[in-house]
């Protein structure tokens, strides 16, 4: 079914299909160009609304951003840097005592390999002892 309707860029008329698969898909825009132009033109305007002044809560910079825009950060580092502190962990070592960070997800015992070699030595003759004994 041909309907007419009016462009929403550039304001000539124009007809178009209307089928019921693509209703409300079709018909805003005579054009791809027209319909691109359309959406740069939207953008645009919500760009130019009102912003308002946050601060960062990872860098305590102050930045601008729109109000429909519900930003947290000033950026995509800080954002990814925030995240990267809530997923560490500060354990002690119980070899030396040591103070060392790691992420939560790892089992991580001791704060280098040197106490680790030391924390698992009575492990290992533990079972080295059990191998004699058993042929």
């Amino acid at each position: 079914m041909k309907k007419r309707a009016i462009c929403g860029y550039c304001k000539k008329e124009f007809t178009f299909n209307e089928w019921p698969s693509n209703k409300g898909k079709v018909g805003k825009y005579c054009s791809k160009k027209c319909r691109i132009e359309g959406h740069y033109r939207h953008m645009a305007k919500l760009l130019r609304k009102p912003r308002v002044i946050k601060e960062c809560p990872q860098c305590g910079k102050r930045y601008k951003s729109p109000k429909w825009q519900n930003r947290k950060y000033c950026s995509r580092r800080c954002s990814a840097a925030s995240r990267h502190g809530k997923c560490t962990v500060t354990k002690a070592c119980p070899i030396c005592g040591t103070e060392f960070t790691r992420a939560r997800s790892f089992k991580q015992i001791y704060c280098s390999k040197p106490c680790q070699t030391k924390g698992l030595r009575p492990y290992w003759n533990s079972l080295g002892q059990k191998a004699k004994k058993h042929p």
